[in-house]
């Protein structure tokens, strides 16, 4: 989202690092959908209004009921944000992000406030988006019983790669029990 202090950041063979402002923000409109660890949902607006507002920003975009299904809330398109419990709320973030059809979803701690039943569905979420949308799912967490949930993981410590592995044999989210 912002520019790096140092380093390079690349997209495919693009440099999002030297891109300019306007360049950089069609980069995370078109490109990335993002995940946040508090939820920034409109409270005036409805769960169909919040998602839809992320679908008026491109011009090719998932139907809501479709994102809706995908994150399984298709009941709760015409409820608030503060009708909803915590995990609802999350996942209405994840349709959010997916409505703009991006090439890869970041998340950052997604399941950092919720309990481990609703840990479980949104990474299971997370996992089926992946592997049925085909979207890479990026996860930024301090959790380290979602690590062996990962197909791959990459340890950052003081700002630099510490470890980089590769787990073929990734656990399925019943582990979290």
């Amino acid at each position: 989202m912002l520019k790096p202090t140092s380093g390079e950041i690349y997209y495919k063979d693009q440099n999002v690092s030297k891109m300019n402002d306007n360049l950089r923000s069609d980069y995370r409109k078109d490109i990335v959908g993002f995940v946040f660890q508090q939820y920034n949902l409109l409270s005036d607006l409805t769960v169909k209004e919040n998602i839809e507002l992320a679908s008026s920003l491109v011009a090719d975009f998932y139907e809501v009921d479709e994102v809706l299904k995908m994150v399984r809330l298709e009941n709760k398109a015409n409820s608030f944000p503060n009708e909803l419990s915590g995990g609802e709320q999350q996942r209405v973030c994840i349709a959010r992000a997916l409505v703009k059809k991006p090439k890869m979803l970041l998340c950052d701690e997604p399941t950092g406030a919720l309990d481990t039943e609703n840990a479980k569905i949104v990474i299971k979420i997370l996992k089926d988006i992946s592997t049925e949308q085909k979207i890479p799912v990026v996860v930024i967490t301090h959790n380290p019983s979602l690590v062996v949930l990962a197909d791959r993981c990459i340890t950052i410590k003081n700002g630099k790669i510490e470890d980089d592995i590769y787990q073929p044999f990734a656990l399925s989210v019943d582990y979290l029990e």
